[in-house]
């Protein structure tokens, strides 16, 4: 089970199509309720929760980009310069 789930949702279908959900699902190794998930994540274009954070980290980090950072063996002088600031 995927973690995170807490809504449910009960939806009715004919004994064929339960049947061949069955039949894929067990050929996949996963459950039926992961194929009906991915199936209208898919059909409706809802990304999931995972790809929406890592989206989100993506964006971050790309924010970030553009800010020049010193050399690291100018680290520790940039650091003794920032404690001084602070200590003022």
């Amino acid at each position: 089970m995927v973690m995170g789930l807490t809504h449910r949702l009960q939806v009715l279908i004919d004994p064929a199509t339960g049947r061949a959900l069955r039949r894929l699902a067990g050929e996949q190794g996963r459950s039926v309720g992961d194929l009906v998930r991915e199936a209208v994540r898919e059909r409706y274009g809802l990304a999931e929760p995972a790809q929406d954070a890592k989206q989100a980290l993506a964006e971050m980090r790309g924010a970030h980009d553009g800010i020049p950072l010193p050399a690291p063996a100018d680290w520790s002088g940039s650091y003794e310069r920032l404690r001084a600031e602070d200590d003022r």
